[in-house]
């Protein structure tokens, strides 16, 4: 069987292509070209104009030009570049840009975390670290206590807004240089070497920020054997996946838009007309939003990172502002309970926007409002117009947002960590916190978008109708042009019909036709172009602009995007141009501005309410009243703050709440922070730090939310009151003066029969202060002659126990006491030397006879020794007696007796206090 066998019938053998094509003037057929010529036993190609298989091919139209050999393997298009100059430096700029952005980012990070910290890790190996964070968004490290235990600690988050930026460095780099380092190769090839490139750029950013470890020696006793690194794995991974991505997307972006086919090209283009809405709608927001909330919260540092987490607080925005909500995960596992030291609750706590922003709320809706028209009329735009809206092509965009939503909102932005504790000779423990967006969130963005989708429909028309600038200025000229001509998105600009004329145009390519070509007729000759008609480039196989039956612009078309009346598309076109949308009439336009006004005004309204009733309940807030509570404290304001705060106990142990006896204070406290720790609903913990004389100690308050003012503005109810129970007691005193208030010190024994004197003596007394430095005295009564042992009493909660304060005092005699007692037992020593006192039982034993013929006091005491306000005991009395003559001594002889008297004071109710002698002991002293 020939070769010519295997051809059709239909189909004219080259011979006779080349003899039809021949000039009428020739006389002789020219020879078949080499590649026309099969090989030994080689098949005849299934398509006429097509090459036979390891032929080299020829130039068609251009016998003088030596013949082309076979193109190169994809392999070989893809490595040979690299050997040369120009890919090196490329591959070396793309290199640098990644290195630097990682750079620029880990140095707002450690900025952000030096301003804010008291000690901040210093050095290279705090910015590697951050580097590899910034490029892989992973951090994995712990403390290793040997025999003790171990931590293991782990977090992630991607830093979408430095990603971002590496992918978008590479990518404008690419473009810049792909004329310069021979980067124009077919897709396979391209993506190779993409492919090379990117691991190449990964593994020495992962070599340089990955391996590196950051020791927590010198920043904390606790953290001195702690070390943290980001995770090579994932800087590896990021790496190569931004990089390919964004050299493949510069160098074949348009060859591999080429091969998608339409519907999946025009949700692409859709996709990103939603991109461009978000970025320039809610991209002011977000940030002038951060900062604003970092000012207000008293977290300026935190405004360094918002370049770093941009991505990440725009996606969080258009969740929330969509009706999503903000989800945080915490969950402990083991014996020991690593959530005790976790400032948030066990559990899921999911928020909306209102709970997240409050009253500022009111402006992400109202920027997803405007996101929604602005985003209709940018993807409407880039839909052909038809004659009527089609709800056929208004599905694809949410469901592959909603894909797409899934992934970032629940696979990328989410922040996770993870802590493991593992003590020796105990079980191990864990604890994982997230946060994220809802379950939800990712629907109602889809319905979001299903909303943009209908819209998209509707609004270009209106828009273009009432205010066609504005339409240009959100859609873009082009694409509003191609939108207003009715064309396919795919499509060109129409022509006038016969502008140019048609000419059949033959490829001069020799790949063109290696395609499969179906023949309806013998090939003619090709007429040359006109003159200065462009013809198709022989590299590109671009047409030339204004070539016929591809719908380019005109030349000689007005600048400003208009077209003639009724133009229809040139020969090669599919349907005749619709016409352009009517502007609306004036008194449609008059009513429609007058309804948009409305609505305006209404928004503008309720945006003003919205934002006033946020800027009050930022100052009634459970932050807000437990420090208005603590000013009142601190201020010396008991009553009010009593007022306030009820301290729930009776009005005996409330003496000390008043402001008298705060104001004789000589410190108070001062409030040192206040911050809410526990997220819940109607029931808040707030904690506040306190200082006083320079000690800090920490109270916690539960604060209750109540009925709202007029609906709207919130309240906020302190449960906890900072009173603190004292419990006062002596032994010695039956009252004390704390800060110029008289306590009674209450002595149950006082009450019982048959109790000696001594026993009644003191008590006790609990009354409720709050916290400070109280002065500590005795009553007024009692001041000339009692000092307490304590000048001051201080308050504190760090200073109490669970049942409270216990402070005990004791007085201390004055001068004045020792001298009143003194005086008073020289003259009991009296009283015992003169009849008949002389024979009362707290006398000495010797003086009590009655057959004494002289009795006095040769010495009287000169001191008194007083342990406490209410027992004294005196110094050495001499008395001198003589007896009676007896029959048994008929001269008497003067006898001396040494003794000392002991006894108590009590304190009737003014005046001096009473001395009573209860005991007279012999004295052996000198």
């Amino acid at each position: 069987m020939t070769d010519e066998s295997t051809v059709s019938d239909d189909q004219p053998t080259s011979g006779s292509i080349a003899a039809e094509a021949q000039s009428p003037g020739s006389t002789a057929s020219p020879p078949p070209a080499p590649e026309a010529q099969p090989l030994a036993g080689q098949p005849r190609p299934a398509h006429p104009g097509t090459a036979y298989a390891g032929q080299p091919v020829a130039a068609q139209g251009l016998p003088g030009q030596p013949a082309l050999q076979a193109p190169p393997s994809v392999v070989s298009q893809a490595l040979s570049p690299l050997g040369r100059a120009p890919a090196q430096i490329s591959f070396l700029l793309t290199l640098a840009a990644v290195l630097g952005t990682a750079l620029l980012s880990a140095i707002l990070i450690l900025a952000a975390i030096t301003s804010s910290a008291d000690k901040a890790p210093s050095g290279i190996s705090p910015l590697l670290v951050a580097m590899g964070y910034s490029l892989g968004g992973h951090l994995t490290g712990g403390i290793d206590g040997g025999s003790d235990g171990s931590v293991s600690i782990g977090a992630s988050m991607l830093p979408l807004g430095t990603l971002a930026a590496v992918a978008t460095a590479v990518y404008l780099l690419a473009r810049r240089r792909a004329h310069q380092d021979e980067s124009w190769a077919p897709l396979g090839a391209v993506a190779l070497r993409a492919a090379l490139e990117a691991l190449a750029v990964a593994v020495v950013a992962c070599l340089l920020t990955g391996i590196v470890t950051l020791s927590g020696k010198g920043l904390s006793r606790d953290l001195a054997k702690g070390a943290i690194h980001a995770s090579p794995v994932w800087i590896l991974l990021v790496v190569w996946v931004l990089v390919f991505g964004a050299l493949t997307a510069a160098r074949s972006g348009s060859a591999l838009l080429a091969r998608v086919p339409g519907a999946v090209l025009q949700v692409v283009r859709e996709l990103g007309g939603l991109v461009w809405a978000v970025g320039v709608i809610l991209g002011p927001v977000v940030v002038l939003g951060a900062i604003v909330g970092a000012a207000l919260n008293d977290a300026a540092p935190a405004i360094l990172v918002i370049p770093v987490y941009l991505g990440n607080l725009l996606v969080y925005a258009l969740s929330l502002g969509t009706l999503g909500g903000a989800s945080l995960s915490a969950s402990g596992r083991g014996a020991v309970n690593i959530l005790v030291d976790i400032p948030v609750d066990a559990g899921t706590t999911t928020g909306l926007a209102w709970d997240a922003l409050g009253g500022w709320s009111a402006l992400l809706f109202l920027a997803i409002l405007v996101l929604l028209v602005v985003a209709a009329a940018r993807i409407g735009t880039r839909r052909q117009r038809l004659a009527a809206p089609s709800f056929e092509r208004v599905w694809q965009l949410p469901v592959v947002g909603l894909v797409l939503a899934v992934v970032v909102l629940h696979l990328l932005v989410p922040l996770r960590a993870h802590i493991g504790v593992s003590v020796a000779r105990s079980a191990s423990s864990s604890a994982d916190l997230s946060l994220g967006s809802s379950w939800w969130s990712s629907l109602a963005l889809a319905l979001i978008l299903l909303v943009i989708s209908v819209l998209a429909e509707y609004v270009p028309g209106l828009l273009y109708a009432d205010a066609g600038s504005l339409l240009r200025l959100v859609g873009g000229g082009a694409a509003v042009d191609r939108w207003v001509a009715g064309l396919p998105t795919t499509g060109a600009l129409p022509m006038a019909s016969g502008q140019f004329a048609a000419e059949p145009v033959a490829s001069t390519s020799p790949i063109a036709s290696a395609g499969p070509v179906t023949d309806t007729g013998p090939v003619t000759a090709v007429a040359p172009p006109p003159p200065g008609a462009p013809t198709i480039s022989p590299g590109t196989g671009a047409f030339p602009l204004g070539a016929p039956g591809t719908g380019a612009f005109p030349l000689g078309a007005p600048a400003t995007g208009s077209f003639p009346a009724g133009a229809t598309l040139a020969a090669g076109g599919t349907a005749p141009a619709l016409a352009a949308p009517a502007p609306m009439s004036p008194q449609a336009r008059r009513r429609f501005k007058l309804a948009t006004g409305a609505v305006v005004a209404c928004l503008a309204l309720l945006m003003g309410v919205f934002i006033g009733v946020e800027v009050l309940n930022s100052q009634r807030t459970p932050e807000k009243a437990v420090e208005k509570y603590l000013d009142l404290v601190a201020a010396g304001k008991a009553s009010e703050a009593t007022a306030m705060v009820d301290p729930g106990v009776s009005n005996d142990q409330r003496a000390l709440l008043t402001d008298s006896a705060m104001s004789a204070a000589t410190s108070r406290i001062t409030v040192v922070d206040v911050a809410e720790k526990g997220k819940g609903g109607d029931e808040k913990r707030v904690e506040a730090t306190l200082s006083l004389d320079g000690e800090q100690f920490t109270q916690v308050f539960t604060v209750s939310s109540e009925d709202k003012s007029f609906g709207l503005l919130n309240n906020w109810k302190v449960k906890t009151s900072l009173a603190m129970p004292v419990q006062l007691s002596s032994e010695s005193l039956g009252g004390l003066s704390v800060g110029g208030t008289e306590i009674t010190l209450e002595n149950p024994s006082k009450a019982s029969k048959g109790v000696t004197s001594s026993e009644r003596a003191g008590g006790t007394a609990t009354q409720y202060m709050y916290p400070g430095t109280y002065p500590i005295a005795s009553t007024s009564a009692t001041s000339t002659y009692i000092t307490t042992d304590k000048a001051s009493v201080m308050v504190s909660q760090g200073r109490s126990g669970a049942s409270g304060t216990r402070l005990a005092v004791e007085g201390e005699a004055t001068e004045e006491l020792k001298q009143h007692v003194l005086t008073k037992v020289n003259e009991k020593a009296t009283s015992c030397v003169t009849p008949p006192t002389n024979t009362d039982n707290d006398c000495p034993y010797e003086l009590q006879a009655t057959n004494l013929a002289a009795l006095s006091v040769t010495t009287p005491a000169s001191t008194v020794t007083m342990d406490n306000a209410s027992t004294f005991a005196s110094g050495t009395i001499v008395f001198t007696y003589r007896k009676e003559p007896s029959t048994w001594d008929k001269n008497p002889k003067d006898q001396t007796v040494k003794y000392t008297f002991s006894g108590r004071l009590t304190w009737p109710d003014g005046g001096a206090p009473e001395v009573t002698v209860t005991r007279a002991a012999h004295s052996y002293g000198r």
